[in-house]
């Protein structure tokens, strides 16, 4: 299986990071590890030495302002397969004009890279779809790649999937009632992912979320929505993270 969207480098993992790595790799269980600023992107590409284990650089809307030209000095360093996360989080400023120009500003940019670098973009949005996908129709066309932790409405997911993005699934699947977005998006265009440490189901009894626990569970609910096996579930989720991620090239 394919975790296409964690946080093994960041500061929660600093106590028992090595052993983490080795209980996904015993469970067959690859990650990419995704960067939310300039010193976590380092790690990401760091821990995608492991086997297994991929990187994504990018600088987070919600991390401090920060210079994301700087990212052009890592896309090419092994094992680095996406841009991100980046996006739109209006969340906790929904009215700061200024706030909403400061990312809109910074995705743009990762997005413009991504397309110089022919990655695809790992995308981050929380209560700003109509504001990304007005971006992604007028100033990203073309460029490829995955709504992480998708949290839309039905109709939101669709006009992402007319678009030819990916939509990934992790415990949210748990928290929000995302059965009528996953019965309508196609197999050929789920990815699953858990974003540790965060977003643990609610079955693995524990805070802290890892791919080792933390991804079978929502292949399991994904499953039982789509009314088809897990494995089902797993060969096609993984073989869509192979095409976007292209990781047929970093293996």
């Amino acid at each position: 299986m394919i975790d296409t969207h964690a946080h093994l480098n960041l500061e929660d993992f600093d106590q028992d990071r090595l052993k983490v790595i080795s209980s996904c790799q015993e469970a067959g269980i690859k990650v990419i590890n995704a960067g939310i600023d300039y010193q976590s992107s380092v790690r990401a590409i760091s821990l995608a030495q492991e086997k297994g284990f991929y990187a994504s650089v990018g600088v987070h809307p919600n991390s401090p302002s920060e210079d994301p030209d700087k990212l052009s000095d890592l896309i090419d360093q092994p094992g680095v397969v996406a841009i991100g996360e980046t996006g739109l989080d209006f969340y906790r400023q929904p009215d700061d004009a200024t706030e909403k120009h400061r990312q809109r500003e910074l995705f743009l940019s990762q997005g413009q890279l991504a397309r110089r670098a022919g990655l695809p973009l790992i995308i981050h949005c929380r209560r700003a779809y109509p504001e990304l996908m007005l971006l992604l129709r007028r100033e990203l066309k073309g460029v490829p790649g995955v709504i992480h932790s998708f949290s839309g409405s039905l109709t939101e997911a669709r006009e992402l999937l007319h678009l030819g993005y990916y939509l990934g699934f992790n415990g949210l699947v748990f928290k929000q009632d995302l059965e009528e977005v996953i019965i309508s998006t196609p197999l050929e265009r789920i990815l699953i992912e858990t974003d540790s440490p965060f977003l643990a189901p609610p079955s693995i009894n524990q805070s802290r979320n890892v791919p080792y626990l933390g991804l079978r569970p929502v292949v399991e609910k994904i499953a039982f929505i789509k009314k088809v096996s897990t494995v089902e579930i797993i060969d096609l989720a993984d073989k869509n993270a192979y095409h976007l991620f292209q990781l047929d090239k970093h293996e």
